[in-house]
């Protein structure tokens, strides 16, 4: 969220080692970005850098009942995740009965890992659907996350989409508990275009994340591998809104501008069981000061070349109650470079690119 300085170079062509497609399912292996979300949503809370398998595309089947598609992947996450060697698996489904509106379902699962009891093949496959199987002492450890939402497009409203999003976490076990303190929601409002300036876009966007979100017992590393976010960038028991505005002058080129307040807050919890050891409430043992965060950052692309587009980023985040110690401030700059490549195939020799005719 801030520091100084972040390169990024991503070469899909190299980083995908494998694609095929039979009938209406599409695989892939290797390491690319992926990410899970409806259409109308930034995804924030599972952007994950392992390729999909996609089960099957309604354009191809059952078109007429609307567009349906499916999604999953399985990635192991080395030494570099704590525990070492957790698996994380997971998949979506979408559901388009009509153009205006989209409806999905994903899943994510943590299992196993370094120190852990390694589930069964029969009991992973149970783990990954998600409703089938019950961790415990004798059957391993899991993490399960499970997302619903939907966007509505307003086309009569300047194209306007209405989405939300409601993500769930089974850190506790208790039922009521992962409803009230482990759930986390995502809404917000897009307007792809304004009347009079149809090149310019706006966003706005609102997040809360539960107390017990990202705080599971055994998988403390939640959603991060090599000290970079594969989920949500803040946490658990926030609050972020999010106001974005980005002006397109071509495919490939745009400005944009972010500002962003966050409330992050880091107080700790802990549960209350009766006798029998049933957890019957949820108290604030530590309660420290909330940190918050003013954040503006002004980005734009470049077209480089017919293969190459550079984009540049600068941030300023103005933040209060830095590491949650009252009084205390700093003023943080971040830096951002990427270069992206595309369309490389169209550089090989003839006798090497899949894609010329010869």
């Amino acid at each position: 969220m801030a520091g100084l300085g972040s390169t990024e170079v991503m070469l899909k062509p190299v980083l995908r080692i494998l694609k095929f497609r039979l009938g209406v399912t599409t695989s892939s292996g290797g390491r690319e970005r992926m990410g899970y979300y409806s259409a109308g949503m930034p995804g924030p809370w599972t952007w994950l850098k392992y390729p999909p398998l996609e089960l099957f595309d309604s354009q191809d089947f059952l078109k007429y009942a609307g567009y349906f598609r499916g999604t999953a992947f399985v990635s192991w996450l080395g030494d570099s995740y704590h525990p070492a060697d957790t698996t994380l698996s997971g998949y979506r489904l979408d559901y388009s009965p009509f153009k205006w509106i989209d409806i999905g379902f994903d899943h994510a699962v943590f299992m196993g890992g370094d120190g852990a009891i390694q589930p069964s093949p029969s009991q992973a496959i149970k783990y990954f659907i998600g409703f089938l199987g019950t961790a415990g002492q004798d059957t391993g450890w899991t993490n399960h996350l499970i997302g619903c939402d939907a966007t509505f497009r307003i086309q009569r409203a300047m194209g306007a989409e209405l989405y939300g999003k409601i993500l769930f976490e089974d850190t506790r076990r208790e039922r009521a508990y992962m409803m009230k303190s482990d759930v986390s929601y995502l809404g917000g409002v897009y307007l792809p275009k304004m009347n009079g300036l149809e090149r310019l876009s706006i966003r706005l966007e609102g997040i809360y994340t539960g107390q017990y979100s990202y705080r599971h017992g055994q998988y403390i590393d939640g959603f991060a591998l090599n000290n970079k976010f594969i989920g949500y960038d803040a946490g658990p028991d926030t609050y972020s809104g999010l106001l974005t505005s980005k002006y397109q002058f071509n495919r490939d080129e745009f400005v944009k501008i972010d500002f962003r307040y966050l409330r992050r807050s880091g107080d700790h919890y802990l549960g209350v069981n009766d006798s029998t050891g049933k957890n019957i409430g949820i108290v604030r043992d530590i309660d420290r000061p909330e940190e918050k965060h003013a954040i503006i950052k002004f980005g734009g692309q470049k077209k480089l070349t017919r293969h190459a587009d550079l984009y540049v980023e600068a941030g300023y985040d103005r933040e209060h109650n830095v590491d949650f110690v009252n009084g205390r401030s700093a003023n943080d700059f971040s830096l951002q470079a990427r270069m992206t490549f595309h369309s490389l195939s169209s550089l090989l020799p003839k006798h090497l690119n899949p894609n010329s005719k010869h």
